[in-house]
């Protein structure tokens, strides 16, 4: 259940040993065709569960598998959220990200540093790590003494989240920022 979860998370809130195989999963599938096997119905759970080998040469569920595959539909269950929310936050990143999905963002050409990023890449949490990196290198290569390593912090990803929202907006809302500039004056 918590691999669904994942499944359906962009793989930037996750952490990026999870993102990692989120993103290639992603990638090579389409989220609506995986399905929870609950554990009495998973040949691969006997295993687990320390079945003998005697009973397992025995059980048609690991030599047929479970029975629903011989229908020609997967049985719908409810799956309770409450259930997995503790396990699947375990592999949340630390960071004050919301649960709303990240989105692309497309250029119109216009030539500056943020759409050069979005050339490399339309994927808004992609922008937003390498942005992060960025500035953690710079900021690295100025402070020596106090390098920064390991994965982002959630205040490095929010300074780039509002680097290119700003320029965003004034690539795209032009007549609108000079409207509310020229008002706040």
């Amino acid at each position: 259940m918590i691999v669904l979860c994942w499944l359906q998370k962009e793989p930037c809130y996750l952490k990026t040993f999870v993102a990692n195989r989120v993103s290639e999963i992603q990638k090579l599938t389409n989220v609506d065709q995986w399905r929870h096997v609950s554990s009495q119905d998973n040949p691969a759970d006997l295993i687990s569960r320390g079945v003998d080998p005697d009973r397992l040469s025995e059980s048609s569920l690991w030599w047929s598998g479970p029975e629903f595959l011989t229908h020609d539909s997967y049985p719908e269950r409810d799956i309770p959220s409450t259930v997995i929310q503790n396990d699947f936050s375990n592999e949340l990143k630390n960071s004050n990200c919301s649960d709303s999905k990240c989105f692309s963002v497309f250029s119109d050409g216009v030539n500056n540093f943020a759409s050069g990023l979005i050339d490399l890449s339309n994927n808004y949490c992609k922008i937003i790590r390498i942005l992060s990196y960025t500035y953690r290198f710079i900021n690295n290569c100025k402070n020596k003494s106090e390098r920064k390593k390991g994965p982002l912090e959630s205040d490095e990803l929010k300074v780039s989240e509002l680097f290119v929202l700003k320029q965003m907006q004034n690539e795209h809302f032009v007549k609108d920022v000079n409207f509310l500039r020229k008002k706040g004056e």
